[in-house]
């Protein structure tokens, strides 16, 4: 009996167990799914953004024994919705003191919840600016690191700033977070992010597109499933079902071993190649996040760069994401033309025993390489392991609580003591930077734009905000994507009046753009225009209802107008949809202020600090609140904090001065 057969007669037997049994993804949400009674074996088929895919459980009635072993590799496991089923860290751990930021971090367990606190210690050690928030959703599979993240009301989706390091069994500051001033619990998750952390997600058609904020359903995909690397099954297996020829069913998913090269090649850099973490590449501005498929060249979707670090040569860039970009520069791999690939040694749907990996890879190697003598470091214990020598384990710069594999195949002549030891981040020098394949990326004047949209998406630079203006000027690019990106530099950078003209073209593109109108609204409060800003920002809320963004700046507008009870209405509906934002409980402690409320006004400045404890002039309004209630030793308790903790300590020192010389 054929496989093809086999598989149609044990089809609905198998079908009743994986229903039963199987935990590839998440319930999907009915209002974007197919529920036609032609879904395949009434697996619902996903419209949207991402046509076409079924859930994972699917793969499995016919490829049972591929789909378990699955479960075991790291892609698989790489999100999870926080449970306790799924922990591996210590709950129990004592609080891990920041010095930089002078914070305590934990993560404990309360009741069927894991939840994340972060405090601090005023000068008698009282706990001050506490913030506790319950985890919704784990991100990685904990083979190295696992990071955890908070959901908001509106789908937005954010990051913890503790991780679990599974290799040395510790809590430690995800990487960005080393430093004294990080973005502490504010550090959004974005879907460039999660286009590979997890299968793609049950979403509006167009919701996807780069400048649309960035939320995500309840019900996610837990884990990167088979048909990021197949593409969309739903077809695939309507052919299985309907015993269409062998060929038919074959051609209507996609195998990447039978790939040309580059195309077979980006099913893993898909996600396994970042040139760096610093500044990333952007997507082409017509290509929505998730409308990459297998198949595909990635540059026809991805553009990446390059940076050069003018104190760390290319060869000896090291970073946690580096599997594909060390591997390009392989000596074996440019010299194989084509014939070497990541699925030359990683079978995707298998995970390969410790006890068996220096056999299993080494083993490809003797496929080219003729097993010679050679003189052993004295650190490696086995001689007959080849990527002990050849790919060794090093610890990456930009995660450096975390040691990885090497994968650019080179003679290695450094130590594993030197390799593995603890190294103190440094953040990178840049001086240049470049597309990864230049030869197939964007000449001339688009080519520039692509870069200086890469750049300010991660520095606000002057100097870049006016190359992009100058480029645009020469490119011909009709998507409105860069010009939002330049519109909201300008803004950050309180080029006002620039910014005004950079949003004129993008409404003539897109008339109806409520990014475009949420701007032009911040422009004209800018310059002062409360009537034009009023009108695009309740333009913009027709369009984007959901947007914290948009409420809370209009919000700001009405504190101009000195009409607070509305102020307070919008930071109220802000914070419904944000529930984080810092900047909204500081501005509804001001209006509670205003009003005479010093208690209530308290309690809402001390919701600002233990969201962002750097934020000065939460420091100084919560001691004129507490000195409007004759509670002087309270006010200097939290000057006096401020003095350590905010981000204008100057400020704070004037404030003790006046306060010092009025008693």
């Amino acid at each position: 009996m054929n496989k093809l057969s086999f598989c149609l007669l044990v089809l609905i037997s198998l079908l009743l167990i994986s229903l039963s049994s199987y935990s590839g993804t998440a319930p999907v949400n009915n209002n974007h799914i197919d529920t036609r009674q032609d879904a395949p074996l009434g697996f619902p088929v996903s419209t949207g953004a991402a046509v076409g895919y079924v859930d994972d459980k699917a793969c499995a009635v016919c490829h049972n024994d591929l789909y378990q072993s699955y479960q075991s590799v790291g892609m698989a496991m790489s999100f999870k919705a926080a449970s306790l089923e799924h922990t591996l860290a210590d709950y129990n751990a004592k609080p891990l003191f920041h010095a930089a930021s002078q914070r305590y971090y934990q993560m404990r367990i309360v009741g069927k919840d894991i939840v994340f606190k972060r405090y601090q210690r005023d000068a008698d050690g009282n706990v001050i600016n506490l913030v506790e928030q319950k985890v919704d959703w784990f991100l990685g599979s904990g083979n190295k690191v696992r990071s955890y993240l908070y959901q908001t009301n509106n789908g937005e989706l954010f990051l913890l700033p503790l991780d679990w390091y599974s290799e040395t069994k510790q809590w430690q500051m995800h990487p960005g977070f080393e430093a004294k001033n990080h973005q502490g619990v504010l550090r959004q998750v974005n879907r460039e992010c999660m286009f590979c952390h997890n299968a793609f997600p049950q979403v509006e058609t167009g919701s996807d597109i780069a400048w649309k904020p960035h939320t995500f359903p309840k019900d996610l995909p837990h884990g990167t499933g088979c048909q990021r690397c197949h593409g969309p099954g739903a077809k695939h297996m309507g052919q299985a079902l309907n015993v269409a020829s062998p060929e038919s069913i074959r051609s209507a998913i996609t195998n990447p071993a039978r790939l040309p090269d580059k195309q077979r090649d980006s099913v893993c850099f898909q996600c396994h190649l970042l040139p760096s973490g610093a500044i990333v590449g952007q997507r082409r501005f017509e290509r929505p996040v998730y409308s990459f498929r297998p198949g595909e060249i990635l540059n026809d979707y991805l553009l990446h760069v390059d940076v050069v670090d003018s104190e760390l040569p290319k060869k000896d860039r090291f970073e946690i994401n580096h599997h594909g970009y060390r591997f390009l520069q392989s000596e074996c791999f440019q010299k194989s033309e084509g014939k070497l690939a990541c699925i030359s040694c990683h079978d995707p749907h298998k995970k390969v025993s410790q006890e068996d990996r220096a056999e299993h890879f080494s083993a490809v190697c003797k496929t080219c390489h003729i097993p010679h003598e050679a003189k052993i470091s004295e650190d490696v214990a086995d001689s007959n392991d080849c990527t002990a020598c050849h790919m060794p384990k090093r610890r990456t710069q930009d995660v450096v609580h975390a040691v990885m594999t090497d994968h650019r195949i080179q003679i290695n002549t450094t130590r594993a003591k030197a390799r593995l030891a603890a190294i103190e981040k440094i953040p990178p020098r840049i001086n240049g930077l470049d597309f990864l394949f230049p030869e197939l990326s964007p000449k001339n004047a688009e080519g520039e734009v692509y870069k200086a949209v890469s750049v300010l998406h991660t520095y606000k630079s002057p100097s870049m905000v006016d190359k992009l203006t100058a480029e645009l000027a020469r490119a011909n690019i009709k998507e409105i994507t860069p010009w939002l990106t330049l519109a909201n530099a300008q803004i950050s950078l309180k080029r006002f009046k620039q910014a005004e003209i950079t949003l004129q073209k993008a409404l003539k593109l897109e008339a109806d753009n409520p990014k475009a109108k949420q701007l032009y609204g911040i422009v004209m409060l800018g310059q002062g225009k409360t009537e034009q800003a009023e009108r695009y920002f309740q333009q913009a809320l027709v369009l984007l209802p959901t947007s914290a963004d948009i409420y809370f700046n209009y919000g700001l507008l009405q504190i101009q107008k000195s009409d607070y009870k509305k102020a307070r209405k919008l930071f109220n509906k802000a914070l419904a949809q944000r529930h984080n934002l810092a900047i909204a409980w500081f501005y509804l402690g001001y209006i509670a202020a205003k009003m005479d409320d010093s208690e209530l006004a308290i309690e809402q400045f001390q919701q600002a600090l233990a969201i962002e404890p750097t934020h000065t002039r939460s420091y100084i309004a919560i001691a004129d609140a507490y000195l409007k209630l004759d509670k002087q030793e309270q006010a200097l308790r939290y000057l006096k904090h401020g003095l350590t903790s905010a981000r204008q300590p100057k400020l704070i020192e004037q404030k003790l001065a006046v306060l010092t010389q009025a008693n």
